[in-house]
């Protein structure tokens, strides 16, 4: 089974990334995105950082972490795929969610810009 999950400000309750994985335990993919985003330039020194990132940047910076949501599960990595970008595409607008693009595949070539990084963290 793969899980749909949604990731949200533990102070606004309010939803900013939509996800999937196939993980067994929730839990374990959301401290890959706390990690990540804490020794991003660490370990990621040539790359841009994703609107994802410097959002939990930013909670960790006011000392909180977002918390995960499982929303679905789906049986099949296509068809959660499928589900996933229906998602993000539905909710991108009104939840002001931080994926970068609605196809669930991420941001690879994309370049975020400053004026795109302030919008996030204001």
């Amino acid at each position: 089974m793969i899980k749909i999950y949604c990731l949200y400000d533990p102070l606004e309750c309010k939803v900013r990334y939509v996800g999937r994985t196939s993980k067994k335990v929730l839990e374990h993919r959301l401290i890959e995105h706390i990690t990540k985003a804490k020794y991003f330039e660490k370990y990621y020194e040539n790359k841009r950082l994703s609107y994802r990132v410097n959002w939990i940047k930013k909670l960790l910076k006011e000392g909180r972490e977002p918390k995960i949501k499982l929303l679905y599960e789906i049986e099949g990595w296509k068809e959660s795929h499928s589900f996933e970008r229906l998602l993000i595409s539905k909710w991108k607008d009104r939840r002001n969610l931080v994926n970068l693009e609605d196809r669930g595949e991420g941001g690879k070539n994309r370049i975020v810009t400053v004026e795109d990084r302030i919008k996030i963290l204001f």
